[in-house]
């Protein structure tokens, strides 16, 4: 069902959330099986920062949270190495988040390109830093070729893409 309703979603957005809030009011999907089918079917569009992707999972676009740049641990990578990275969120008030991490880049035809991958969902209080961390395989794929050149790592918070730190990969 989540498969259609992702399908659905990528010509009919504003459908699918109308639907599953439908349903989550009718009570036919409740707690973890609600919230599942919804991240399942509202994927592609949580990738986007689609802000009522995010609000029909309880996610507030515009929390008020800060996050400090990822910091790297180094700046030159080559295909197969891992990037590591940390960064710290604060919040003025106590605020659900989703984060997600970015790595765009530029293919070979000079198209923009984007891989974007879930981080972390928590709950984000005042006065405590969460910290976000990650070692990320920088591995080309069947669906990823790690290229030589310039790339550019981002949060996205709740949808709200954060600004972003450069890093280059080196040919072999």
């Amino acid at each position: 069902m989540a498969n259609h309703l992702g399908d659905i979603a990528a010509t009919q957005p504003d459908l699918v959330p109308a639907t599953l809030q439908r349903w989550k009011t009718s009570g036919r999907l409740t707690g973890e099986q609600f919230a599942f089918l919804a991240r399942t079917a509202l994927s592609n569009r949580l990738k986007e920062g689609w802000p009522p992707a995010y609000a029909i999972l309880g996610y507030a676009h515009d929390a008020p949270i800060t996050l400090t740049p990822p910091a790297l641990e180094r700046t030159e990578f080559r295909d197969g190495d891992t990037l590591n990275f940390s960064a710290s969120l604060t919040a003025t008030r106590t605020a659900p988040v989703q984060v997600m991490i970015v790595i765009a880049t530029t293919g070979p035809s000079g198209q923009p390109r984007e891989k974007v991958v879930f981080l972390r969902r928590a709950t984000a209080k005042p006065g405590q830093e969460l910290r976000l961390a990650k070692a990320h395989p920088l591995r080309s794929t069947a669906r990823w070729k790690v290229s030589p050149g310039s790339y550019s790592l981002a949060l996205q918070v709740n949808g709200r893409r954060l600004p972003a730190v450069t890093f280059t990969v080196l040919g072999t």
